[in-house]
Protein backbone atom coordinates (compact mmCIF):
# COMPACT_ATOMS: atom_id res chain seq x y z
CA UNK A 1 0.00 0.00 0.00
CA UNK A 2 2.70 2.74 0.69
CA UNK A 3 3.74 2.10 -2.70
CA UNK A 4 0.78 2.90 -4.41
CA UNK A 5 0.29 5.79 -1.82
CA UNK A 6 4.55 7.09 -2.69
CA UNK A 7 3.96 6.88 -6.57
CA UNK A 8 0.31 8.56 -6.72
CA UNK A 9 1.78 11.26 -4.89
CA UNK A 10 4.79 11.44 -7.44
CA UNK A 11 1.97 11.16 -9.81
CA UNK A 12 0.62 14.38 -8.82
CA UNK A 13 4.21 16.82 -7.74
CA UNK A 14 7.55 15.02 -8.61
CA UNK A 15 9.45 14.81 -5.38
CA UNK A 16 6.46 14.47 -2.79
CA UNK A 17 6.45 11.11 -2.85
CA UNK A 18 10.43 11.18 -2.21
CA UNK A 19 9.12 13.03 0.81
CA UNK A 20 6.67 10.60 1.97
CA UNK A 21 9.63 7.94 1.71
CA UNK A 22 11.19 9.86 4.35
CA UNK A 23 14.07 11.01 1.16
CA UNK A 24 13.25 14.46 2.15
CA UNK A 25 16.26 16.20 0.09
CA UNK A 26 16.02 13.90 -2.72
CA UNK A 27 12.28 15.10 -2.96
CA UNK A 28 12.92 18.61 -2.71
CA UNK A 29 15.91 18.64 -5.29
CA UNK A 30 12.74 16.52 -7.67
CA UNK A 31 10.43 19.74 -6.61
CA UNK A 32 13.62 21.91 -7.83
CA UNK A 33 13.69 20.50 -10.98
CA UNK A 34 9.95 20.06 -11.65
CA UNK A 35 9.72 23.92 -10.91
CA UNK A 36 12.54 24.85 -13.28
CA UNK A 37 11.21 22.38 -16.45
CA UNK A 38 7.72 23.75 -15.59
CA UNK A 39 8.30 26.89 -15.74
CA UNK A 40 11.06 27.59 -18.15
CA UNK A 41 8.83 25.09 -20.12
CA UNK A 42 5.31 27.05 -19.99
CA UNK A 43 3.70 24.00 -19.25
CA UNK A 44 1.12 24.99 -16.52
CA UNK A 45 0.31 27.78 -18.77
CA UNK A 46 -0.20 25.32 -21.74
CA UNK A 47 -1.91 23.16 -19.69
CA UNK A 48 -4.38 26.16 -18.88
CA UNK A 49 -4.78 27.06 -22.33
CA UNK A 50 -5.44 23.06 -23.53
CA UNK A 51 -8.42 23.06 -20.78
CA UNK A 52 -10.28 25.97 -21.60
CA UNK A 53 -9.83 24.78 -25.46
CA UNK A 54 -7.19 26.96 -26.92
CA UNK A 55 -4.94 23.79 -28.29
CA UNK A 56 -3.64 25.64 -30.54
CA UNK A 57 -2.28 28.52 -28.19
CA UNK A 58 -1.31 25.86 -26.07
CA UNK A 59 0.49 24.00 -28.32
CA UNK A 60 2.74 27.30 -28.98
CA UNK A 61 3.08 28.55 -25.39
CA UNK A 62 5.27 25.14 -24.69
CA UNK A 63 9.34 26.02 -24.95
CA UNK A 64 10.28 22.31 -25.60
CA UNK A 65 13.49 22.82 -25.14
CA UNK A 66 12.95 22.34 -21.72
CA UNK A 67 9.28 20.77 -22.53
CA UNK A 68 11.13 17.58 -23.53
CA UNK A 69 12.59 16.77 -20.73
CA UNK A 70 9.93 16.69 -18.45
CA UNK A 71 8.85 13.30 -19.61
CA UNK A 72 11.91 10.92 -18.83
CA UNK A 73 12.21 12.96 -15.49
CA UNK A 74 8.17 12.79 -14.59
CA UNK A 75 8.56 8.86 -15.07
CA UNK A 76 11.81 8.14 -13.29
CA UNK A 77 10.70 10.58 -10.40
CA UNK A 78 7.62 8.64 -9.86
CA UNK A 79 9.57 5.12 -10.30
CA UNK A 80 12.09 6.25 -7.85
CA UNK A 81 9.38 6.59 -5.22
CA UNK A 82 7.46 3.96 -6.15
CA UNK A 83 10.54 1.65 -5.99
CA UNK A 84 11.89 2.83 -2.84
CA UNK A 85 8.44 2.97 -0.73
CA UNK A 86 8.87 -0.37 0.33
CA UNK A 87 12.11 -2.63 0.45
CA UNK A 88 12.66 -5.14 -2.46
CA UNK A 89 11.14 -3.77 -4.55
CA UNK A 90 10.90 -5.60 -8.38
CA UNK A 91 13.68 -4.58 -10.64
CA UNK A 92 11.54 -4.81 -13.85
CA UNK A 93 8.87 -2.55 -12.84
CA UNK A 94 11.24 0.48 -14.46
CA UNK A 95 11.04 -1.22 -17.74
CA UNK A 96 6.89 0.12 -17.73
CA UNK A 97 8.47 3.52 -17.00
CA UNK A 98 10.89 3.64 -19.39
CA UNK A 99 8.22 2.73 -22.16
CA UNK A 100 5.95 5.47 -20.68
CA UNK A 101 8.67 8.63 -20.61
CA UNK A 102 9.84 7.32 -24.26
CA UNK A 103 5.75 7.06 -25.51
CA UNK A 104 5.69 10.77 -23.97
CA UNK A 105 8.67 12.18 -25.01
CA UNK A 106 7.48 11.47 -28.90
CA UNK A 107 4.15 12.66 -28.32
CA UNK A 108 6.25 15.43 -27.52
CA UNK A 109 7.87 15.68 -30.45
CA UNK A 110 5.16 15.08 -32.54
CA UNK A 111 2.83 16.92 -30.60
CA UNK A 112 4.89 20.42 -31.44
CA UNK A 113 4.86 19.45 -35.02
CA UNK A 114 0.38 19.62 -34.86
CA UNK A 115 -1.27 22.65 -33.73
CA UNK A 116 -4.28 20.48 -33.47
CA UNK A 117 -2.59 17.97 -31.21
CA UNK A 118 -3.79 18.74 -27.12
CA UNK A 119 -1.24 19.58 -24.98
CA UNK A 120 -2.58 17.43 -22.35
CA UNK A 121 -2.33 14.12 -24.73
CA UNK A 122 1.36 14.12 -23.38
CA UNK A 123 0.25 13.85 -20.04
CA UNK A 124 -2.44 11.50 -20.79
CA UNK A 125 -0.29 9.19 -22.90
CA UNK A 126 2.76 8.80 -19.71
CA UNK A 127 0.22 8.74 -16.85
CA UNK A 128 -2.13 5.14 -18.47
CA UNK A 129 1.19 3.24 -19.01
CA UNK A 130 2.29 4.43 -14.97
CA UNK A 131 -0.60 3.66 -13.50
CA UNK A 132 -0.59 0.37 -15.62
CA UNK A 133 3.19 -0.55 -14.26
CA UNK A 134 1.88 0.68 -10.61
CA UNK A 135 -1.16 -1.92 -10.50
CA UNK A 136 1.14 -4.61 -11.75
CA UNK A 137 4.36 -4.00 -9.46
CA UNK A 138 2.51 -2.71 -6.24
CA UNK A 139 2.82 -5.78 -4.58
CA UNK A 140 5.93 -8.13 -6.45
CA UNK A 141 9.23 -7.87 -4.88
CA UNK A 142 12.12 -9.43 -5.59
CA UNK A 143 11.83 -12.47 -2.75
CA UNK A 144 8.72 -12.91 -4.13
CA UNK A 145 9.53 -13.25 -8.12
CA UNK A 146 12.34 -15.77 -7.54
CA UNK A 147 9.35 -18.21 -6.29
Amino acid sequence: MKRLAAALLSLTLPGIGQMYNDQLLKGLIFILIESVINIYGHLNQAIYLDFRGFHREAVQTINFQYALFYPPFYTYVVWDAFFHAEPNGHPYSIFIFIISGFIGTLVAIFGSLSFDAKAITIGISMIIPMITGIFIYKNKTIASSKT
